[in-house]
């Protein structure tokens, strides 16, 4: 994620209880990349981890990645450029490609960018939007309640808590 370019870009890192070096290295790329802020806690899961999280992030848009994605180097550019030019989109997501071994696969997933395609979607059950391909304002988030309150579905929750209110 630091690869992105041409964006002002703040990397907020949750080390949810590791076990391996990879709280070392992420010291480590701390102390070269100003952009890298670092967190910690006992291993509660990805909820508990995004919940803490969003509160020291600066930006007006925030983007979501797991460890073990990859995202091009103009994704964040892209999506934020898309935000820009459809002011009443809250969610964006993206194009996804399972990663496998040390090729690419030949699967792309793309849904269709039609918001009530992507509701219809959702209400039957069927989640399109891959998690960490996601960016979104803070501004469509509920402030008076956890963003994300399962740990899992937590996406899932949050998309249909939006969906009737957040242009997809």
């Amino acid at each position: 994620v630091l690869w992105q370019r041409d964006v002002d870009l703040e990397l907020l890192v949750m080390d949810d209880g590791s076990t391996d070096n990879s709280s070392k290295l992420l010291k480590t790329l701390a102390s070269q990349d100003h952009r890298l802020r670092l967190f910690s806690q006992e291993q509660e899961g990805l909820a508990k981890a995004l919940n803490r999280l969003m509160p020291h992030a600066l930006a007006p848009v925030l983007a979501r990645m797991d460890a073990d994605d990859v995202s091009f180097p103009w994704r964040l550019r892209a999506q934020l450029d898309y935000l820009d030019r459809h002011p009443l989109v809250g969610v964006v997501g993206t194009w996804w490609c399972p990663w496998l071994g040390d090729d690419l696969s030949d699967r792309a997933g793309c849904y269709p960018d039609s918001h009530d395609w992507i509701r219809r979607q959702l209400e039957r059950g069927r989640n399109v939007l891959v998690h960490s391909s996601i960016a979104m304002r803070r501004s469509v988030l509920p402030v008076d309640e956890d963003v994300y309150r399962f740990r899992w579905i937590q996406d899932y929750d949050l998309w249909l808590r939006l969906i009737s209110r957040v242009r997809f």
